[in-house]
C-alpha cells in the first residue's frame, strides 16, 4: 500500500523521537507522543563497547541473523583516523562482523575508522589489521559506532520509518534529503569479532529447481538440487588458491554419502560481487538430480505436509587440523508456477499472459488467502523472534496460506522465515523498494550487494515463492530504461532462477524475460507489459479509509459520497473456474482501531475517547488525499485514521467526543465491528467472483493506533496492554470461522431492489471435491425460529465450482431476522464452519434484547495453562467479543449465542510460566476478562 505523503517540513537531522537512547532502549509509545519538530542538530551520537581478543573464538562462518543486541554507552566523540589500506594480508587475523545498523554510521576500532554503515538491510564484514589491535593480556580494544546525519544512506533503510498511514510520523530527516524522514536509528542486530585462518564461509545457498511440467499434479519430473558454497579467501599471492592442498569443503545430504571438494577447485570467475580488500570470493558448487517421487514434497498450509530436509556444509583445513562447525540449511522440494495464461491454450514460451493470475504449487492450483505484513514495530530494537513466530502462528490459525512482505518495510528475521517454512505459509516477497519518500532503487554497488546478499541469504526458504521488485512502482514501468527491469530484477534472476519474478505490486507482468508457463526468469532481457486495455490480473483495493467531518487527524479525509456498508452484499453471478479470466487481489482493507485493552495502556485517561481531549486542538491541514500535517496538541489526532465514518455508517451518529472508560470501550468495539462487517461483505463479494488471491491490507499493527491491522501491536512480551504477536481483532476470528475456509457459503441480496433476501452461493476453493449440505437456520431476533432450510450439493469440484441457492425469505424480514449458515460434509459428518448473516446494519435491527442475560457461568484453569470458559445467554446475542489483558488468544470470538444456550470455549495461554506461582491464576484471569456484545452498543 502506498503513502503519498511525500512532502515534509523535516529538519536536516535524525533523532530518536522519545529519548537519547538507541533502538534497543525499549522506549514506549506514550500518550504524550506527538509529531516531533526537532531543531537542527549537528552533533553526532557515539556508542562504545570493549572486547578482549584472547577471548575471541575462531568462527569461519558467520551467517547469523537474530535480534539480540548489546547496550552501548554514549561518550564524547574521539579523534579518529582511517585504517591503512596497504596493510599486508598475512596480518589480517580478525574480522568485525556488523549484522545490522540503521542509518549512516562510521565504525572504528581503537580510534581507527575501518568503514561506514549506510544500508540497514546489509551485513558488513570489516578486516581488522593486527596493527590496530591490542593483544597483550587483558588489554581492552574499543569499538566505536558513530551515528552521523551527514552520512548519506541513499534511502536504504526502512521506508516507513518516518511514518505511513498506519505508523507514527516523524518530521526528522536525513541531512541529504529533507523528505526522507526517519523515526529511529541505532544498532539492532549483533556486532561480533571472529578469528579466521585465511578462509571464511560467507553463504551456503541451496537451490531447488523443478524440471518438468509444473501445471500437472502429481509431479512426474525431477528436481535439480544445486548447492553453492561462497568462500572468502585471503589473497596471499596470485597462485595461492590453485596450489592449496589443505582446504576442503564437505557436503552432507540425506541423499547419499558425504561429498568433498578441494579449495583449489573453487571457481572465482563466476562470482559477481565486490569483496573486501586482501580477500577474494569464490564458489564451490555441487549439482545433483532427485526424482520427485523419491522425496516427500513440501506443501502450503492446508494442502499437505511441510517436509523439510537438512543439508550441511563444513570447511576443513587438513594441514592445520581445524574445521568449522557444520553449517545447516533446510530445504523443501516443491514446484512453483505463476499461471497467467489459459491452461488449455498453447502457452507461449515467453512472457506474461493477460487471462488470469494464480499459483500452482506441486501442480495443484491454489486459492491464496492471507494478508500483508509490515514491520512489527517502528523501533527495531524492540523486535523479537517470539513475536514474529507468534504472528505466523496467528496467520495459520486464521486459515491463511500466504503472506506478502511489503516493500516499504524490512526483511524479516530468520525466525519469521523458518516459521513460515515449518507451518506452510507462502511468501509473496517484495524487495525493499517503494517510490514514495525517496526509497526507490538506484544503480549503485551498494544496491547490487544488497540484492545478492538478500537472495543468497533467503533463497533456502521454500516458503518464498515470488520475488517482487517493489511496492506500487508501476508508474515507472512505461520507461524503457526502468531501473527495476534493467538492474534490480536481473540481479535477482542471476542469483535465483528457481522462482517467478514480478515487476511491481500490482503489475501487468512482462512481455519478455520470463517463461510463459511459470513466470520464472529465462535469461532474456526483461520488458514490461504496459497495455492498459487488458484484463487487470492483479489488483490493489478497494480501501475503506477512516474519516471524520469534525475531528481532523494526520490521516483521513472526509468524503460526501455514500458509504456502501455491504450489509448485505449484492450477489452477481460470474463464470467461475481456472480457465475463465480471473484476478489476484494483493491488497484491500479497511482502517480500524484496536481494543480498549491495547489503547488505554498507551494513552492517558483524559484522552480515553476517539477524539481524545477535545480541549486540545488538532490543527491539521491536507497535504495530499488521506495525508495531512497536524501541528496541534491533541494526542488522538496523531493516531493515524479516525473511525467516525465507519461507526456512523453502521451504528448511526454517535458523539465520539465523549471521554471516559465506558465511552471509549464502546467506541472501540463499534469501530472494530464496523470494520469487520465491511470486510466481511468485501470478502463475500470476492469469494463469489472468479478471484484466486485475497490478501488483506494488513495483518499486523505497527503501534496502537487507527491502523489497518487484523491483529494488534505485539512485538515483544510484557508490554502493558499488548499481547505477544498481537491480540486478535474481531475480523481475524471471522476469517478463522468461515471467510477463509476452503468451502464457504453466504447469502446476500439480488441486484434489483425488488429482489427478496437470501440470494446465496456455496463455493469450493479447496483441493478436494465436496459433497455435503448447507443448513440455513433463519432466526427472529426475539428468539423464535423462522425456518430451517437445507440444501444438498453433490460433487462440488475443487476451484472450479460454485452453486447458487435461494432462501425463502421476503424483504419484510430484513430488519427482524438473521441467518446462521452451517456447512456439513457428508463424508466427514462434521460441521465445517458457521457463518452469520445479518440483512442490515446494527442500527436498523429490531427486536434484539439490549440485556440478553449474557453471563460467565464458570472459568476453569486447565493443567496445560489454558482456561476453559462457559458462557450462558438467556436471549439472542450477536458479535460477542471477549478480551483479556493476559497473554493468549480465544479459540473463538465475535460469535453469536441463541436464546437459552451455553457455549464452551478455550482461552489458549501463550506464556504459561509468566504468572506468579503464589497468585490464584483463575482469579487473575477472571479479573481481566471482559465481554461486549452488539445490543449494548446500539441505541
Amino acid at each position: 500500500m502506498g503513502d503519498e505523503r511525500v512532502l515534509s517540513n523535516g529538519t536536516s537531522c535524525y533523532q530518536n523521537s522519545f529519548n537519547d537512547n538507541t533502538n534497543n532502549s525499549g522506549a514506549k509509545f506514550k500518550e504524550e507522543y506527538k509529531i516531533p519538530h526537532l531543531e537542527r542538530r549537528t552533533r553526532t551520537w557515539i556508542y562504545q563497547t570493549s572486547f578482549v581478543l584472547n577471548k575471541v573464538k575462531s568462527a569461519p562462518f558467520h551467517d547469523m541473523d537474530n535480534f539480540s543486541t548489546k547496550v552501548y554507552r554514549r561518550t564524547r566523540k574521539q579523534k579518529e583516523t582511517n585504517a591503512d589500506e596497504n596493510m599486508t594480508p598475512p596480518t589480517i587475523q580478525h574480522l568485525l562482523v556488523v549484522e545490522g545498523i540503521k542509518m549512516g554510521a562510521s565504525v572504528a576500532v581503537n580510534g581507527i575508522t575501518i568503514g561506514n554503515m549506510t544500508n540497514q538491510f546489509m551485513r558488513r564484514i570489516f578486516p581488522l589489521p593486527n596493527s590496530i589491535l591490542h593483544f597483550h593480556g587483558e588489554q581492552e580494544n574499543i569499538l566505536t559506532v558513530t551515528f552521523d546525519p551527514e552520512i548519506d544512506t541513499h534511502g536504504r533503510f526502512m521506508a516507513c520509518s518516518g511514518g505511513w498511514d498506519w505508523a507514527p510520523y516523524s518530521m526528522a530527516a536525513e541531512a541529504s534529503c529533507s523528505s526522507r524522514r526517519v523515526f529511529s536509528f541505532g544498532i539492532f542486530k549483533p556486532i561480533y569479532i571472529v578469528q579466521v585462518n585465511r578462509v571464511v564461509v560467507l553463504h551456503v545457498v541451496p537451490k531447488v529447481r523443478y524440471v518438468g511440467n509444473p501445471l500437472i499434479h502429481p509431479l512426474g519430473g525431477k528436481f535439480e538440487l544445486d548447492v553453492d558454497v561462497h568462500l572468502q579467501v585471503a589473497r596471499e599471492n596470485s597462485h595461492s588458491l590453485r596450489n592449496n592442498h589443505c582446504g576442503e569443503v564437505v557436503l552432507r545430504t540425506p541423499f547419499g554419502k558425504d561429498q568433498i571438494k578441494m579449495l583449489r577447485d573453487c571457481n572465482v570467475g563466476s562470482i559477481n560481487s565486490t569483496t573486501m580488500d586482501h580477500f577474494f570470493e569464490c564458489v564451490i558448487t555441487w549439482k545433483m538430480d532427485i526424482v520427485s517421487i523419491d522425496v516427500d514434497l513440501w506443501w502450503p498450509h492446508g494442502s499437505g505436509n511441510q517436509t523439510l530436509y537438512t543439508i550441511q556444509v563444513l570447511y576443513r583445513d587438513l594441514c592445520r587440523g581445524s574445521s568449522s562447525k557444520w553449517i545447516k540449511r533446510q530445504i523443501g522440494f516443491r514446484s512453483i508456477a505463476l499461471v497467467t495464461y489459459k491452461e488449455d491454450d498453447n502457452i507461449p514460451l515467453e512472457g506474461t499472459g493477460t487471462n488470469c493470475m494464480y499459483f500452482r504449487i506441486n501442480g495443484r492450483a491454489l486459492w491464496a488467502r492471507g494478508a500483508n505484513v509490515v514491520p512489527m514495530s517502528q523501533l527495531e530494537g524492540r523486535l523479537t523472534d517470539k513475536g514474529h513466530q507468534a504472528l505466523v502462528q496467528s496467520a495459520v490459525a486464521a486459515n491463511m496460506n500466504m503472506l506478502r512482505i511489503w516493500g516499504g518495510g524490512m526483511f524479516m528475521p530468520r525466525s519469521f522465515y523458518e516459521a513460515c517454512d515449518k507451518l506452510g505459509v507462502l511468501l509473496y516477497h517484495d524487495l525493499m523498494f517503494v517510490e514514495e519518500q525517496y526509497h526507490s532503487a538506484e544503480k549503485t554497488n551498494d544496491v547490487e550487494e544488497e540484492m545478492r546478499f538478500t537472495i543468497r541469504t533467503l533463497l533456502t526458504h521454500p516458503s518464498i515463492i515470488l520475488w517482487n521488485s517493489c511496492n506500487e512502482c508501476s508508474r515507472s514501468q512505461n520507461i524503457s530504461s526502468d531501473i527495476y527491469s534493467q538492474f534490480v530484477l536481473p540481479l535477482v534472476a542471476q542469483e535465483d532462477g528457481t522462482r517467478p519474478i514480478w515487476g511491481s505490486s500490482p503489475s501487468f507482468g512482462f512481455t519478455t524475460g520470463v517463461f510463459g508457463i511459470d513466470g520464472i526468469p529465462n535469461g532474456n532481457n526483461l520488458t514490461y507489459m504496459t497495455q492498459r486495455n487488458v484484463n487487470k490480473i492483479e489488483i490493489h483495493g478497494p480501501y475503506n479509509h477512516g474519516a471524520s467531518k469534525k475531528f481532523s487527524t494526520v490521516n483521513g479525509q472526509w468524503s460526501n459520497s455514500s458509504y456502501n456498508t455491504l450489509t448485505p452484499f449484492h450477489l452477481n453471478r460470474h463464470e467461475i473456474g481456472l480457465s475463465y479470466p480471473n484476478h489476484f487481489v494483493s491488497e484491500f482493507g479497511a482502517s480500524v482501531f484496536s481494543s480498549f485493552e491495547s489503547m488505554h495502556a498507551v494513552i492517558s485517561r483524559k484522552n480515553w475517547g476517539l477524539h481524545g481531549d477535545t480541549r486540545e486542538k488538532s490543527n491539521c491541514t491536507t497535504v495530499y488525499e488521506n495525508a495531512n500535517e497536524c501541528f496541534g496538541t491533541n494526542v488522538l489526532s496523531q493516531r493515524n485514521y479516525p473511525c467516525d465514518n465507519h461507526i456512523e455508517a453502521y451504528f448511526t451518529k454517535v458523539n465520539l467526543s465523549i471521554t471516559g472508560e465506558e465511552a471509549f470501550r464502546s467506541q472501540l468495539y463499534k469501530c472494530m465491528i464496523s470494520q469487520m462487517l465491511w470486510m466481511k461483505g468485501t470478502i463475500e463479494v470476492f469469494r463469489s467472483q472468479n478471484s484466486y488471491g485475497t490478501l488483506i491490507w494488513q495483518l499486523n499493527d505497527n503501534w496502537p493506533t487507527g491502523s489497518w491491522g487484523l491483529v494488534e501491536y505485539g512485538s515483544y512480551e510484557n508490554e502493558k496492554g499488548q499481547v505477544l504477536g498481537g491480540r486478535w481483532k474481531p475480523l481475524m476470528h471471522l476469517l478463522k470461522r468461515s471467510l477463509f475456509r476452503d468451502v464457504f457459503a453466504s447469502c446476500g441480496m439480488g441486484c434489483n431492489d425488488e429482489d427478496n433476501l437470501g440470494k446465496c452461493f456455496v463455493r469450493n476453493n479447496g483441493n478436494v471435491q465436496f459433497t455435503g449440505k448447507v443448513i440455513a437456520n433463519v432466526w427472529f431476533f426475539s428468539g423464535e425460529l423462522h425456518s430451517r432450510q437445507s440444501f444438498h450439493f453433490t460433487s462440488l469440484e475443487p476451484h472450479d465450482s460454485i452453486e447458487y441457492f435461494n432462501l425463502e425469505l421476503g424483504r419484510e424480514f430484513r430488519n427482524s431476522t438473521f441467518v446462521l449458515l452451517s456447512i456439513v460434509d457428508d463424508e466427514l459428518m462434521e460441521r465445517m464452519g458457521q457463518h452469520l448473516v445479518i440483512w442490515n446494519t446494527p442500527s436498523h435491527l429490531h427486536g434484539l434484547a439490549r440485556n440478553p442475560g449474557l453471563t460467565i457461568l464458570s472459568v476453569v484453569a486447565l493443567d496445560n495453562g489454558n482456561f476453559e470458559i462457559l458462557l450462558g445467554a438467556d436471549k439472542i446475542s450477536l458479535y460477542i467479543y471477549l478480551t483479556s489483558s493476559m497473554q493468549g488468544t480465544f479459540e473463538d470470538n465475535a460469535f453469536c449465542m441463541l436464546a437459552a444456550s451455553t457455549k464452551k470455549l478455550l482461552f489458549i495461554s501463550t506464556t504459561k510460566s509468566s504468572y506468579p506461582i503464589q497468585s490464584n491464576i483463575t482469579d487473575l484471569f477472571v479479573k481481566t476478562l471482559r465481554i461486549e456484545h452488539l445490543a449494548n452498543n446500539t441505541t
